[in-house]
């Protein structure tokens, strides 16, 4: 049993008199994070990054916390939530709702004008949040369109985090952070929570701005506590590392990249530097490639993991990172929680609790796998679901695979992805597969099927007890 109740708790800092505002997903309903800002009078400002204090709420040893390192995750799946917490937990007593006092964990820091940290410091807190917005909402005001509904002081805060962030993405960047260009798909449900609509999420500047600043936390936090704890036996933190590609892997990709004229530069000790995939993803944006070099490189990447053993976080460019700003539906962020505060009390952790925590480092990088296939699972069915009653209809498409036995082609609109069966190309042909330039040849037509070509296709079938989809090519 862990046993992580502190001597006594942390005195708390008041930052409930400081403008502060919350932006999630405008569907979302578990609050984790909100951002208070202060211009200080020497013309920097001072950026709380304020987390919800589950750990407060979940005490070692409980059933809740028992329930809760059993889960690891919440599971988003298409038309629900599976939460880790209970829901009076997660979407009442530790979210940051709108006009509540709450208790919150922070990391507070003192940023000039071009975003450099002049200090940071972290803090058991009371937060209540001025403004819960949308992405959509606090985009329109930045952009000069909440004039009527919302107060100057709302534009002015909000204006000024976006130009700061924009600053931390490109210090971020300029450390080695690989720019990917990743989408999803958000679902619209009828009365009866039937599926009847699919489109690909438009990517904000707010959703940018809020991940620069929980990465800023992250870090910061990971920074600390690798510190605070070098060469000791009696601390210990769980980090979010991300291991450099495997070189075989690397190779394999540049097959494929050398083929549409954009290979990565490969060390000569093998390795490969961010810089150069950055120089990739860059020269391919707006171009027929840059959805399937993006997958391309993502699943060329090595999995993101939780330990105790920080090797740092290769896509990110840190050397130090954690994960502190989800406490709500990450169980890891709960012990990075306890840890900190540990820290901060002096107060160091037990042997044997150390070991319980790298037990669920592991067992959460498992949990997250299979939270990740069932999420993706979801997203499947539900697009087979919605495409069900299409059979016969044409659509864009756009080749995102080539193998030996066909193509796979992906929806335009959705991303819903199917397969056309090598015998159902079209010109009763024999195709033969160009492994090297990822494209199928006809024999005799010429035709070709390549990767990143855009195709119409007619939805033959799609099967929703085994969730696949048919297409056939249109010439």
């Amino acid at each position: 049993m862990l046993n992580c109740i502190m001597k006594q708790e942390l005195p708390r800092e008041d930052f409930r008199d400081k403008l502060t505002v919350a932006i999630d997903p405008a569907t979302a309903k578990d609050f984790d994070d909100a951002i208070s800002i202060v211009k200080l009078p020497n013309q920097n400002y001072e950026i709380g990054i304020h987390i919800a204090d589950v750990s407060h709420y979940v005490k070692p040893g409980t059933d809740i916390d028992k329930q809760a390192r059993e889960k690891t995750t919440s599971v988003y799946l298409v038309d629900k939530v599976e939460h880790m917490l209970p829901s009076s937990l997660s979407e009442h007593e530790c979210s940051l709702r709108e006009g509540e006092d709450k208790l919150t964990f922070s990391a507070v820091f003192e940023l000039d004008n071009n975003a450099k940290i002049i200090s940071r410091r972290f803090t058991k807190s009371k937060t209540k949040v001025d403004y819960g917005l949308s992405y959509e909402e606090a985009q329109s005001i930045i952009d000069g369109k909440g004039q009527d509904k919302y107060p100057s002081e709302l534009t002015t805060a909000l204006q000024t985090l976006m130009q700061l962030s924009k600053k931390i993405r490109a210090r971020r960047e300029d450390n080695g952070a690989i720019g990917f260009n990743t989408s999803e798909v958000e679902f619209s449900f009828d009365d009866s929570g039937k599926v009847i609509g699919a489109k690909v999420k438009e990517y904000l500047p707010t959703m940018g701005m809020i991940e620069d600043f929980m990465l800023l936390a992250n870090e910061a936090v990971a920074t600390y506590i690798s510190k605070r704890c070098k060469g000791k036996n009696d601390c210990m933190g769980i980090y979010r590392v991300h291991d450099k590609p495997d070189i075989e892997k690397i190779e394999e990709l540049n097959v494929f990249l050398k083929a549409i004229g954009k290979p990565i530069k490969i060390n000569k000790d093998g390795t490969v530097n961010p810089h150069s995939i950055n120089k990739v993803l860059k020269s391919v944006k707006g171009t027929e490639y840059e959805k399937v070099v993006n997958t391309a490189i993502l699943r060329t990447m090595a999995k993101a993991t939780y330990t105790s053993n920080n090797i740092g976080h290769f896509s990110l460019g840190f050397n130090y990172y954690t994960h502190f700003t989800s406490p709500i539906r990450r169980y890891p962020d709960i012990i990075t929680h306890r840890v900190l505060a540990s820290l901060l009390a002096n107060e160091p952790l037990p042997k044997h609790e150390l070991e319980e925590y790298k037990a669920l480092a592991v067992k959460s990088t498992e949990k997250e796998v299979e939270a990740v296939k069932a999420e993706r699972a979801s997203v499947k069915g539900a697009l087979t679901q919605l495409f069900a009653n299409k059979v016969g209809q044409t659509f864009e498409g756009e080749i995102t695979g080539v193998t030996d036995f066909g193509i796979f082609v992906s929806e335009i609109n959705t991303r819903a992805e199917g397969m056309v069966h090598i015998s159902k190309l079209p010109g009763a042909d024999f195709y033969e597969l160009d492994a090297k330039h990822f494209q199928l040849i006809g024999k005799r037509t010429k035709n070709k099927f390549q990767i990143g070509q855009k195709v119409k296709v007619k939805l033959r079938k799609a099967d929703t007890e085994t969730n696949q989809i048919d297409w056939q090519i249109i010439v």
